[in-house]
């Protein structure tokens, strides 16, 4: 068995091979040093600036170390005024790339009304499925409306929320 030597970048490249390299770049920052969630509402309420304005639905995802203090934040999907495809790779696609420990999914209902709609329910379940696979835990998804928002996790009784307290200290 002879060992071939491996190939340099340009020799991939030239042989039709697409080589990917990935950069994290620090945006500006949008939140102050040392938030930290202890609850579904310190979540919304954060988020909602984001939200502000927006005439169609959107989906961001918060991702967060092992004291609830945002890493990073990203807007995963865009959809149109009533809906937002989802997919579970872009979903968690952020989350391993910056080490999150869990996450918190956000999105907007521009009718202004935020209770959660069915397929709100049931993409909820699956990115908590999803999350367990991962080890990232799915703390809640938050649907924000024009005055008030729904944490999906106390709808669902996920507990979430139970033990922020020893998280944080």
């Amino acid at each position: 068995m002879v060992k071939e030597k491996a190939q340099s970048v340009e020799e991939l490249e030239h042989n039709g091979v697409s080589v990917i390299r990935t950069i994290a770049v620090r945006e500006k920052s949008y939140w102050n040093e040392g938030v930290c969630f202890r609850s579904a509402w310190d979540a919304a309420e954060f988020a909602k600036p984001l939200f502000e304005n927006a005439d169609k639905e959107y989906l961001l995802v918060c991702c967060l170390d092992g004291k609830l203090q945002p890493v990073s934040m990203e807007v995963v999907a865009m959809g149109m005024v009533n809906q937002c495809l989802v997919g579970m790779r872009e979903v968690f696609k952020n989350a391993i790339l910056s080490n999150a420990v869990s996450i918190i999914v956000f999105h907007n209902h521009p009718s202004g009304d935020c209770r959660p709609s069915s397929s709100d329910f049931q993409i909820s379940k699956k990115l908590r499925q999803a999350g367990e696979l991962l080890d990232i835990e799915v703390l809640d998804h938050i649907v924000l409306g024009d005055e008030e928002f729904h944490s999906i996790a106390n709808t669902l009784e996920w507990e979430s929320w139970k033990d922020t307290k020893s998280k944080i200290a």
